[in-house]
């Protein structure tokens, strides 16, 4: 693991870092080439170091000593980097930020998480997915008139807000609202360096919005999401500026990344239309392993970021103490050593060890719900509309300028 490796260039086109349009639009082939050539890569534009290859993400992520969650500390310069004049809209945001439970290592990340875990048990999930099938099909049948749909905006977004807006409690009436403004969570981890301004304008509504529900809450509570976050401030477990934080958290993290998921699936199967008629011929079956191999093959989250506390050697590269780290899903999930074939994408795959949810103590609580919602929503296309077809070319599709996060910025379809 601590052999020194030679670099081999990267092919042209792709020598311009993880934020070039090149690698923004496919990913994979710059990660696939990275992984070839150096498995720990330091990435100067990003200024954090890339570990690609799945068994190093799978061991670094599991080590909270070494490499510690808290990525918004007050030394750490922001990433991708800012212009020097937003530095105080950054550090506005970072101080909020920094108090979600994922910027936590153990213990006080374990006592966070146990308040909410509870509440996305695999039981938990599969109580509501009459609830979420429903959901889809109103969505659906609502474009069925125009016979067109905009995936985001129709499907994609309104299913899972409307999800965690019921598990947090937030009004039906409110929750086209404090969706607009979670878009500033993804704005955070966008590359324009000018981004900061109207972010923190539209995180400190967030703030504002939350302390109310608050209030509403401690006068009335609820068994809403909410409520758990209040018990566990009287507990001592969350501060009151944890409280809001988490639930700015729990909102992103439980829409943001299945909008991805949805709208990559969708994607996926136009792509590789062979793959669409094998679930359509026993979608009941083959529906769990075609959302898992979705993950596999189009993560929502390219990468995640830890810093180290201790400097480290890793495949003879120095890394020192105070530097970031991203490991990089969506090179560890096409990781040849790992994976048969992982640039095929093949809904049959099983098993399929992917990291999409991360690993370890860090592993997505909402990933059963997640991959509930996705079930439903490949369900109900393969049953509505099996022949959907995309307006435009599938090479003219748009991704978020980002080194987090996999989304298309426009999809639609017809049938």
């Amino acid at each position: 693991m601590n052999g020194v490796e030679a670099a081999v260039p990267l092919p042209d086109g792709l020598a311009d870092g993880p934020l070039s349009l090149a690698a923004i639009q496919d990913p994979y082939a710059y990660f696939n080439a990275l992984r070839a050539s150096e498995a720990v890569h330091w990435e100067e534009s990003v200024g954090a170091w890339l570990v690609t290859r799945y068994d190093d993400v799978v061991a670094l992520a599991r080590d909270a000593v070494t490499f510690s969650s808290s990525t918004l500390g007050a030394d750490l310069a922001a990433s991708p980097p800012i212009l020097a004049g937003h530095v105080t809209h950054y550090e506005q945001v970072r101080a909020i930020l920094s108090q979600q439970l994922i910027r936590f290592d153990p213990p006080a990340h374990s006592a966070m998480r146990l308040t909410m875990h509870r509440h996305f048990t695999p039981p938990r999930a599969e109580a509501i997915r009459r609830s979420v099938r429903q959901i889809v099909v109103r969505q659906l049948n609502e474009s069925m008139a125009r016979r067109q749909m905009d995936v985001i905006n129709e499907l994609a977004l309104p299913l899972p807000l409307a999800i965690i807006g019921e598990l947090l409690g937030i009004p039906e009436a409110d929750r086209e609202y404090v969706g607009s403004l979670n878009d500033a969570i993804l704005r955070f981890r966008d590359q324009a360096p000018d981004r900061m301004a109207s972010i923190t304008a539209d995180v400190g509504r967030l703030v504002d919005y939350f302390d109310k529900l608050i209030k509403e809450r401690r006068n009335a509570p609820r068994t809403d999401l909410m409520t758990v976050l209040l018990e566990a401030e009287r507990d001592g477990t969350f501060t009151h500026e944890q409280v809001v934080a988490n639930a700015i958290f729990m909102l992103d993290a439980g829409h943001s990344t299945t909008i991805s998921m949805i709208t990559n699936g969708l994607l996926l199967f136009l792509r590789f239309p062979d793959q669409w008629r094998i679930l359509l011929a026993e979608p009941d079956s083959r529906v769990k392993t075609a959302v898992d191999e979705i993950l596999r093959f189009e993560p929502p989250l390219k990468t995640f970021d830890r810093v180290l506390t201790t400097s480290q050697t890793l495949h003879g590269k120095q890394m020192l103490a105070g530097q970031r780290v991203r490991y990089v899903i969506a090179a560890a999930n096409r990781d040849p050593r790992r994976f048969e074939h992982p640039d095929v994408f093949d809904v049959m795959r099983s098993p399929n060890p992917h990291l999409a949810f991360g690993t370890g103590f860090h592993h997505c609580l909402g990933s059963h719900l997640a991959r509930m919602e996705a079930q439903e929503v490949l369900m109900a296309v393969a049953e509505l509309i099996p022949n959907y077809r995309l307006v435009g070319n599938l090479s003219e599709i748009e991704y978020r300028p980002s080194l987090t996060v996999r989304q298309a910025t426009k999809v639609v379809i017809a049938w």
